[in-house]
């Protein structure tokens, strides 16, 4: 029998042992996969009446958007993206080869 209210821990977890959560877990962008676009983010913080303001986007390619706080606490997200900082030797190295563009990290 499923718990009447389970933390977002224990929904994800549940969900991964591929049994039954109280509800299904949901996720807003904490992966890339799971992202929302920043015009699209901007109509839902219309829709949802919170204030407007910059997105945040941290995918330049897929013009992907952070998720503030307000937008998770309204739609309960069990899920949320997890930044690891760099070593402080990290730096990311840009090169231009002859018909491309070469990052090492």
């Amino acid at each position: 029998m499923v718990q009447e209210k389970m933390s977002s821990r224990e929904r994800i977890r549940t969900a991964f042992a591929h049994k039954e959560a109280d509800h299904i877990p949901l996720d807003i962008a904490a992966t890339g996969s799971t992202g929302i676009l920043s015009v699209p983010y901007q109509d839902l913080r219309d829709y949802l009446n919170l204030p407007s303001k910059p997105p945040r986007v941290w995918d330049l390619v897929q013009q992907l958007v952070e998720v503030d706080e307000d937008v998770r606490s309204i739609l309960k997200t069990d899920a949320r993206q997890v930044y690891v900082k760099p070593s402080s030797k990290w730096k990311l190295e840009i090169t231009q080869h002859q018909t491309d563009r070469r990052f090492i990290d």
